[in-house]
This record gives structure tokens, sequence and C-alpha cells, in this order.
């Protein structure tokens, strides 16, 4: 800080416009050394997103909405890694389940919120 205390007083004192940026440059530090220092909101928070971004790019690319929500309720709940996300998927696990239920006469689009509970 004394250097650059010192730099800015001789620039001043030589008239270089360098001067006006040192100036600044002292502002900008005493001004930050007044404002607390705080906890970001995603810091704050437990977790607001119980996916990594992998899952969520994965999960994003399913077509019908009721299956988008069976997977991203069961990856959460279950704790799946990618990989099984993806093994889960491509063995049809959402179309079996819903052909149980609907076998069952629960019926179509019910499942994920049988899951959400």
């Amino acid at each position: 800080m004394r250097r650059i205390c010192g730099n800015t007083t001789q620039n001043q004192e030589e008239g270089d416009q360098r001067a006006t940026y040192g100036d600044a440059l002292l502002t900008l530090l005493a001004y930050r050394e007044c404002l607390p220092i705080v906890q970001t909101a995603s810091g704050q928070s437990e977790r607001p997103f119980s996916l990594s971004w992998s899952h969520y790019v994965f999960v994003l690319g399913i077509k019908k909405a009721d299956e988008r929500s069976f997977y991203e309720i069961k990856s959460t709940h279950q704790n799946w890694s990618l990989r099984e996300l993806r093994r889960q998927f491509q063995s049809g696990l959402y179309e079996r389940v819903d052909w149980a239920f609907t076998a069952g006469g629960v019926g179509v689009g019910c499942i994920a919120a049988l899951f959400a509970a």
C-alpha cells in the first residue's frame, strides 16, 4: 500500500496522467476495506440444485415432461450417478413403471406425482 501511495505522489508531482489512476485505485481500495464480507446466496442454502449440471443436461434431452420429471425425481431420491441415470433411462425404467401403474389402474401421467412425496 505504501508503494502505491508513494508512486501516486511521485506521479502527481511529475504531472503524470497515471496519478489519476493511482488516486482512483486508492479510493477503490479504501472503499473495499469498509465493505463487510458476506456469504453469497448459493453458499447460504444447503443445496439449491440436487443434481449435477450433467444430470440436468441429460434430463433436459428427454422429450416427455412426465418422463423428465420421473427421472429427475428418481435421480435425486436414489442418489444416482450420471452413469446410473443413463443406464436406467436406456433400460426403459419409466415405461416399465408406467406400464405397471397403468395395468394396476392408477393411470398414465401419475408416476411423477407418486415419486414426489
